[in-house]
């Protein structure tokens, strides 16, 4: 099994490269790319905290979803 901080700094990390990548060659420039690529980032930065929250619900025992 994955230990959480293991999958948590996959993320952090991939999310940092999509980040400096996006930055880098930002395409086309329109409204669509960026949006794209802040979607994405913001799809990270949800899974990241439902991670956290279901860690902190197994350590305190409210294991129910």
């Amino acid at each position: 099994m994955i230990s959480e901080k293991v999958l948590m700094a996959r993320l952090e990390k991939r999310q940092a490269e999509l980040a400096v990548s996006s930055l880098r060659s930002p395409g086309d420039k329109s409204s669509f790319t960026f949006g794209a690529a802040s979607g994405v980032l913001a799809g990270i930065d949800y899974a990241l905290a439902e991670i956290l929250s279901m860690i902190k619900e197994e350590r305190e025992g409210d294991n129910d979803l």
